[in-house]
Parts: structure tokens; C-alpha cells; sequence
């Protein structure tokens, strides 16, 4: 139970720095997505390309965090209990990326939203 309660902890942080990332990035690219819509961009490709550079960057990442935890969990599991007792359950793993995946594109189509209301006359006003 508390190791669970500490995955789900860690996965709403998780989430809430996503969040906040995204945003950051729609309040800084604000004038990048106006040039687009200028030049005749639409929302919906502005939409597919973030979540492209979202996606491209959690695939990077969930490989990363995959072969650190398969090299390095059991022997931090081995160095602080001294017993190698580690087991992996790779349904739960699957689960747990499907999950925090579905997540992030949720996030990323939400945060797309706000897109529509950017003008690009109003940018050049600025």
C-alpha cells in the first residue's frame, strides 16, 4: 500500500510538471503560432505538430526511463533492503506507460484548445 500510494504521488508530480510545461510552452510560442496562422497554418495542424514533438519526447523518455529501471532498480532494491527480491511485473509496467501516455496526449490536446483564439493581427499589435 505505501508503495503504491508513493507511484500514484509520484505520478500526479509527474503530471502537474507536464502541465505546467505546457503551458509555458503555448505562453511562449504564442507569437510563433500567430506567424504560422499567418502564413496560413491551420489549428489542427499547429494541434499535430506539438503533439508530435510531445510524443517524439515521451517515447524518448519512456525508453529511457525503461532501461534505468531494468539496469538500476534491482540493484538499488539489492542496496538498501540486501535482498534481491525485485520482481517485475511487466503487465503492470505496460499498464502504468499506457496510462501516463494517454495522459500526456489528453494534456497536450486540451492545452491545443486555446490555439483557436489566437489572432494573428493582434500579435502583430503587440
Amino acid at each position: 500500500p505505501i508503495m503504491a500510494l508513493l507511484i500514484v504521488i509520484f505520478i500526479l508530480f509527474s503530471l502537474l510538471n507536464i502541465i505546467n510545461l505546457m503551458f509555458m510552452n503555448n505562453i511562449e510560442n504564442r507569437k510563433q503560432y500567430g506567424i504560422l496562422k499567418s502564413m496560413g497554418f491551420t489549428n489542427g495542424y499547429i494541434c499535430r505538430k506539438n503533439l508530435f514533438k510531445i510524443l517524439l519526447l515521451s517515447f524518448f523518455s519512456i525508453i529511457l526511463a525503461l532501461v534505468l529501471h531494468f539496469t538500476l532498480s534491482g540493484k538499488l532494491f539489492f542496496a538498501m533492503i540486501s535482498i534481491d527480491g525485485l520482481v517485475n511485473s511487466t503487465p503492470l509496467i505496460i499498464k502504468m506507460l499506457g496510462t501516463v501516455l494517454g495522459m500526456i496526449i489528453l494534456i497536450t490536446l486540451i492545452f491545443c484548445i486555446p490555439l483557436r483564439k489566437i489572432k494573428p493581427i493582434e500579435l502583430m499589435e503587440e
